[in-house]
């Protein structure tokens, strides 16, 4: 069968862009339900080395746990690994899927595609990072990103119908 290839880039700053903005607001959400400045300081994540580096781990972790999920459908060429920060995070700023699809893949559902795992990203590194900060929302965030896989999936499942003949009465 005929494949197609697909191919979608994740841009970290994006990324990390997303998670900074949703640990500020969980933030400041958390200490308007009334914990302390203190602590709703502590569930906002920054720029700091030692933050920012978990933060990066924690994106790295997310995109080999999704490649693995994805595998089926990835064309993967790398044939060793190591646990160093990823190079795509550090250096290239790019995370980059490559996908054999079959040839009648829906092409509408790309858009689709990139924004789940963009969200899934974000929302397991969120989970990772409140799992060490706030507790109660790395729950919230591992459910949302489930709900992404379930998006994710279902935007590669999309085929194109089969364009059926049209006879000709004679």
């Amino acid at each position: 069968m005929a494949k197609r290839t697909i191919k979608i880039t994740e841009y970290v700053k994006e990324i990390i862009q997303d998670i900074f903005s949703k640990a500020y607001l969980t933030g400041q959400a958390r200490e308007a339900d009334g914990v302390t400045y203190q602590q709703a300081s502590n569930i906002q994540a920054s720029e700091e080395d030692e933050e920012k580096y978990q933060i990066v781990r924690s994106i790295g972790n997310a995109f080999s746990s999704l490649k693995t999920s994805l595998s089926e459908y990835l064309a993967e060429d790398r044939t060793d690994s190591d646990n160093r920060l990823l190079s795509e995070i550090v250096e290239n700023g790019e995370l980059v899927f490559i996908f054999q699809l079959p040839a009648n893949y829906n092409d509408t559902a790309i858009d689709g595609l990139a924004d789940g795992i963009h969200s899934y990203l974000v929302s397991m590194t969120l989970s990772d990072w409140f799992s060490i900060t706030n507790k109660a929302d790395a729950e919230i965030y591992n459910r949302q990103a489930m709900v992404s896989m379930v998006n994710i999936k279902r935007a590669l499942y999309r085929r194109r119908r089969p364009n059926r003949p049209k006879f000709l009465k004679g």
